[in-house]
Formats: C-alpha cells, sequence, structure tokens
C-alpha cells in the first residue's frame, strides 16, 4: 500500500549530505526510501511528485555494473549512446531531450564539461558510488541552466554506523583487471569512509573494419584509478559539518580520423575527474533550518591526436572548473507546510590550448518554494530567478500537484519552464573547417507538462507517466556550427512495472518518444524512440542469480533522418555465490548472445559505425566485513 511519512518529520531528520543515513534507516525500519533532489528538501518517495527512479548500491551490486554507463543503460526514461566499449565518449538523453539537458550533480555540486557542455559519465567510477538518483522532467526552478529533461545526482560512499571493511577483485573479458578496497567507521556524532578503485582493460578495436582505411587495427584500452574520501561530524544538535572528496584519474584510447584516413594508433585522452565539497547544516531553531554548501568539480582533459589534414600529433588540453556556492534555508510554517528559499552562485572557467573569445562567466540565481502535504492531497511550487553574466535574466516556475485517490492508486500532474545556456564550445570555438562557435546563439527554453499514475497492490507495484515538451530556440548541429532550431516538441509515455512471481523479483520497463523538429517534421539526432529493460533475479540458499534484457529502437544519424543505426537486442546473465558471510563468489556475461551493433558512428572520413561490447565475460571475489 502507499505508505507515507509527514514530510516534517522527513525534513527534520536529515539534511541533503545526510541522505544515505536515512536511506539506510528506513530500509531498515521497512519504510519507503527518502529523495532529496526533486524538492531540494528530503522527501519519501511516495509523496515525491516528480518522477523519480533511485538506484541504490544493493542495485549496482546486484546488476555487477563496472560503470555509470551499465547502470544507468536503458532506465526508465534514459536513452544511451557510446562511441565503443568501457570508457568511450557516452552521450545520455532522457525523456528525448538533447543530452546536454540533463543536470548532473555529485553530492550536490554541479558536475560536467563546461566546453562540451555534457557529463563525462564513462569516467565516473562506479565502486565509489552509494546511490543514484533520477529525476525526470524540468527542474530549472529549483537548480537553473541544464536541467530540461532532468537531473541525475551521485552519491558518493557514506558510512554511517559501526566499522566496514570491503575488498575485490576480479578478471575478464579483453584482459579486463579491477580492483577495489575500502574502509569505513562511524558513530552517533562523526563518520568517515575512504575507498580507493582501479580497472584496466586492453579493449578492442572500437572501429572494427580491417578493411577499412580509417580503422587503425589497434585495441582501445582504458584504465581509470580512483579515489572517494567522506566524512561527517556532529558538533551538536545545532550544527554538522560534512566534506566529501572524489577523483577519477586515467587515459582512455579511442579511433579517430582527420581527414586524410591515417592510422591514428596513438589518438588518446589523459583524463583526470574532480569533484569536492563542505556542507555545514544548521537548525537555527525549532521552524529554521539552513545549509551551506561550498563545492567545485573539475574536468580535466588532453587529447592527442592528429590535427585536421596533418600527419603530426599533437596535444589538445581542455580543462573546466566549476565553483559552486549554496545557501539554501527550510522553514516549517506548519506540521504540513515546507518553505524554501536559496541562493546559488556558479563560476564556469575554461583553461584550454584553444583560443576561446570569452572563457569564464557566472550565473547567480535566488529560488524558492513552498510545499503542503496532506492526508490525500500535496502540492509544489517553486520560481526561481537567474542573472547570467552574459546571456541576462531568466525566470522559471514549476507546480506540480498529488492526489492519494485511495490507499493503492496515486495521481500526479507536473508542470514546469526550463532554460539551458549555451556552452563554450557553442558559442566560442574557434574556426576549424568542420565545426566553429556561433557567438549568435540565443539559451534554449522549454515548457513542460506531465501527466502520472502509480500505485502498488500486494506484490505489484506499477508506474505510467505521460509527457509533453516543447523546447524553443532548441541547439543543434548544422554543418558547419550550431544553430538555434526555431522549435521541437517532445511527447512520450513511460511504464514501469515490478512484482515478485515463482521465487523471481520481476522489474520492467519501457519508454517511447517522439522528438521532433518543429520546422521540418523529422526526429531529432541519435536517440531512440523506444527503450526496453527486464531484470530478474532470483535466489536459491546461498546462490543468487540473475538476467537482463536490454532493448533500444533505430536512431536517426542526421537532420534529414536519411541515415539510421538499427536497434538491438541483447541479454545479459548473472550469478554470486555466498561461501561464508564475509566472502562471495560473482560471475556476469553481458551481451550472452554477441549481438553486433551500434549507437554512435563517425561524424566525418567513412563514416564507420562505432563497435558497441560484444560478449564480454567477468568474474570477481570479495570480501565485506
Amino acid at each position: 500500500m502507499l505508505y507515507k511519512v509527514p514530510a516534517i518529520q522527513t525534513l527534520s531528520a536529515l539534511s541533503l549530505f545526510l541522505t544515505p543515513l536515512v536511506s539506510i534507516q528506513a530500509q531498515a525500519e521497512n519504510i519507503p526510501e527518502i529523495i532529496v533532489t526533486a524538492n531540494r528538501t528530503a522527501n519519501t518517495v511516495d509523496e515525491t511528485i516528480a518522477p523519480v527512479t533511485i538506484i541504490t548500491r544493493k542495485d549496482i551490486d546486484r546488476l555487477q555494473a563496472q560503470s555509470v554507463v551499465d547502470v544507468l543503460k536503458s532506465t526508465l526514461g534514459i536513452d544511451v549512446k557510446t562511441s565503443g566499449g568501457m570508457g568511450s565518449s557516452t552521450s545520455i538523453f532522457m525523456r528525448g531531450t538533447n543530452s546536454d539537458h540533463i543536470l548532473v550533480l555529485v553530492d550536490g555540486v554541479p558536475y560536467g564539461s563546461a566546453t562540451l557542455g555534457i557529463t563525462p559519465f564513462q569516467y565516473i567510477p562506479v565502486s565509489q558510488i552509494e546511490r543514484i538518483e533520477v529525476v525526470r522532467g524540468p527542474q530549472s526552478s529549483l537548480y537553473g541552466s541544464s536541467a530540461i529533461g532532468g537531473i541525475i545526482q551521485i552519491f558518493t560512499n557514506k558510512e554511517t554506523r559501526g566499522q566496514s571493511f570491503y575488498a575485490d577483485t576480479g578478471y575478464g573479458s579483453d584482459d579486463t583487471v579491477e580492483a577495489n578496497a575500502g574502509f569505513g567507521y562511524g558513530n552517533e556524532t562523526s563518520s568517515f569512509n575512504i575507498g580507493v578503485g582501479y580497472i584496466d582493460t586492453n579493449g578492442y578495436d572500437f572501429l572494427g573494419n580491417p578493411d577499412s582505411a580509417n580503422a587503425d587495427n589497434d585495441d582501445d584500452s582504458f584504465d581509470n584509478t580512483s579515489v572517494s574520501i567522506n566524512g561527517r561530524h556532529k558538533f551538536n544538535e545545532q550544527f554538522t559539518l560534512s566534506g566529501s572528496y572524489l577523483l577519477a584519474d586515467g587515459e582512455n584510447q579511442y579511433d579517430y580520423t582527420n581527414g586524410l584516413n591515417l592510422a591514428t594508433t596513438k589518438t588518446r585522452t589523459e583524463f583526470k575527474q574532480q569533484v569536492a565539497s563542505i556542507v555545514a547544516d544548521l537548525k537555527i531553531n525549532d521552524i529554521w533550518s539552513s545549509q551551506l554548501l561550498i563545492g567545485q568539480s573539475k574536468d580535466e582533459s588532453d587529447y592527442y591526436q592528429y590535427p585536421y589534414f596533418e600527419t603530426t600529433i599533437e596535444k589538445y588540453q581542455f580543462d573546466t572548473t566549476k565553483d559552486n556556492f549554496s545557501w539554501k534555508n527550510d522553514f516549517i510554517i506548519r506540521d504540513k507546510d515546507i518553505l524554501t528559499v536559496g541562493f546559488d552562485y556558479l563560476d564556469e572557467s575554461v583553461d584550454s590550448t584553444t583560443n576561446f573569445d570569452k572563457d569564464s562567466r557566472w550565473t547567480k540565481g535566488v529560488f524558492t518554494q513552498y510545499q503542503y502535504y496532506g492526508e490525500v492531497f500535496d502540492i509544489k511550487g517553486a520560481w526561481r530567478y537567474d542573472d547570467n553574466q552574459q546571456f541576462g535574466s531568466h525566470n522559471t516556475s514549476n507546480i506540480g500537484l498529488g492526489f492519494d485517490l485511495d490507499e493503492y492508486l496515486r495521481v500526479t500532474v507536473n508542470y514546469g519552464r526550463a532554460y539551458k545556456s549555451p556552452t563554450f564550445n557553442d558559442l566560442y570555438y574557434p574556426d576549424v573547417g568542420y565545426f566553429k562557435g556561433n557567438s549568435g546563439l540565443k539559451p534554449e527554453t522549454s515548457e513542460s507538462f506531465d501527466f502520472g499514475l502509480s500505485g502498488e497492490f500486494k506484490s505489484i507495484n506499477w508506474s505510467a507517466n505521460f509527457y509533453t515538451t516543447s523546447i524553443r530556440n532548441l541547439i543543434e548541429y548544422q554543418y558547419p556550427t550550431m544553430e538555434n532550431i526555431d522549435k521541437a516538441n517532445i511527447d512520450g509515455i513511460e511504464l514501469s512495472l515490478g512484482t515478485q512471481l515463482f521465487g523471481w523479483n520481476i522489474q520492467g520497463n519501457i519508454s517511447h518518444t517522439n522528438s521532433k523538429n518543429d520546422d521540418t517534421g523529422n526526429y531529432l539526432t541519435n536517440r531512440s524512440r523506444d527503450t526496453f529493460r527486464l531484470d530478474m533475479d532470483s535466489k536459491y540458499k546461498n546462490f543468487t542469480y540473475g538476467a537482463s534484457i536490454i532493448a533500444a529502437s533505430k536512431r536517426y544519424l542526421d537532420a534529414n533522418n536519411d541515415n539510421t543505426l538499427a536497434g538491438y537486442g541483447i541479454m545479459n546473465i548473472r550469478s554470486a555465490w555466498e561461501l561464508t558471510k564475509n566472502w562471495t563468489i560473482k560471475a556476469k556475461v553481458d551481451n550472452l548472445f554477441d549481438k553486433e551493433y551500434s549507437t554512435n558512428r563517425q561524424t566525418y572520413g567513412n563514416e564507420l559505425p562505432y563497435k558497441a561490447q560484444d560478449r564480454f565475460a567477468f568474474a570477481s571475489i570479495h570480501y565485506k566485513m
């Protein structure tokens, strides 16, 4: 049945940074999980009006995922495009919007490239993640630019109670080696956690066509060394200080042509990703709580490749930094009312071997939100004003209604406006022949409407969401630069169903979206209209086993819809054997039937498709205390 915890009790129990603690306690007490991203306050999933998906550490371990891409692939409302296997360039589309229409946060800090405008999901170490919250639909009224399609927030590992230690290592296809270890300690006032991870694979030839002049006929390797550190101390009932740090450092090789069809075996990217934050939670009095966050994310990438139509390899440096300050205040008006008022400051800067006309900009934002949670009726309204150094001011808003028709059925309605500022690449990249920036671009703006139904009955939980989004000034590539399309219209449906049947835990979802250029009637590029995922898991004594079926329909590669990549369907299988309380052996096979497919191709040269991962087997041993 639908079970609601009073919002005021939830809010007073935690702050943004302490969410994992409450999540663990909620599971132990068999009450709904807590989510914070949808409203910037703590709410149970059942009382959250926006459509959300929570991916826990338990889910990540069950899937035996080795990357964030593995976790997000075909998550409800999400489509993934990759340029090869592990470590390759990745784009994620939510609800048919562009890949840069997703705001990504790591422990509350905005994360991603300020030049490309997208997040390098392929570099985020999944071993350092405790949970992922996905919020579908516009959220600019709380978070500002980029959140047209939705938000993905990643929480790194945080220890809460007692002492823990874990270590694991494994080996698999393509000479893939992985090792992780971590230690944590916590009590009622303090906690500390540190984790380290390493993954290395020889990979395979992403282009994989030895008869093509564009193919370099070498394996495209990838390695990533990661560290996460988290700490918390509760000085008294009024003041708690927290801090987090995440590092990912490595190299990935890739296939590339520069117009001369050279065998470019030395092309590679050396990357370093860092996210750090300090959070102060203050309880001013019984009705006022305040949170201060200071954060920084750095995306540092050195590309080694041949200049266009030249034969000598060169280094291209693209380092971007996002400095963030946030001050949020929550006021308990009555037992069922919460008023939130806050201020955000974001400074973006670029340090590159490429000469951008401008290399920094700031954005200031103020926001407010009102939430009411009744016995059968909930309402949320939010408004935000942003002042961008480059484009001036933007107003965005959101309103959501939730109705519990009975204990088994909930109805939600959401309306929101959002916007997205052009990136530094969009605006100021120098002319290199096949691409140049367009300083005349306007910010993208959107309006969205969502109608949702969800319910629980006995062992069955389900949801259905119908949405429509209208985007004006949509930014798309039209040779040789980026242009504002007058308007794009997107509509879609998302369905999910979970149940227990004959000893199996079954969870499935299907998404259908129509994303069209309103001027031409053509579909927007690089995203599938249909995605499907089915997870099935069961247990016999100390042995667990499961399978996932993942599928996506064809996608168009050009604005005229003349070229396509075929859809695909793959099956992954997995098993785990708990030897003792502390030791577990795991094994998996991804793409069991060795399906050959692609979700992206080169945009010039012979336009070869990038091969997605073929059959991949991996086995590992795990110790946990």
